[in-house]
């Protein structure tokens, strides 16, 4: 899977995770942007045993905390009102550059 495939899927993922937890009223304290995520990179790194795959296991492994970290993003955009159209649609407008987000990556 090639990174602008797995920033796809992670920006649908990550969309739908912060609506659910949005539904059952999970807040995202300033906390969350940091415990979590290292906790899921850990546990990714180490307890999955990615490390045995070299660069690759520790790419993995960060790419999964990032998820959670940009989950909770979201979920704080939600709570303070700035995501003005849903998730899917946010990407879908051009970017001032003509490059989208992903093609930065």
């Amino acid at each position: 899977m090639t990174l602008q495939e797995r920033f796809a899927a992670l920006n649908v993922t990550t969309s739908a995770n912060a609506e659910e937890w949005a539904r059952q009223n999970k807040q995202a304290k300033s906390w969350h942007f940091i415990f979590p995520p290292l906790g899921t990179f850990f546990s990714s790194y180490l307890g999955r045993r990615k490390w045995r795959h070299g660069m690759t296991g520790f790419t993995t492994a960060l790419f999964d905390s990032y998820a959670v970290f940009v989950t909770y993003a979201k979920l704080w955009e939600m709570q303070n009102g700035l995501t003005a159209e849903p998730p899917e649609l946010q990407g879908s407008a051009p970017h001032p550059s003509g490059r989208s987000h992903s093609d930065a990556a």
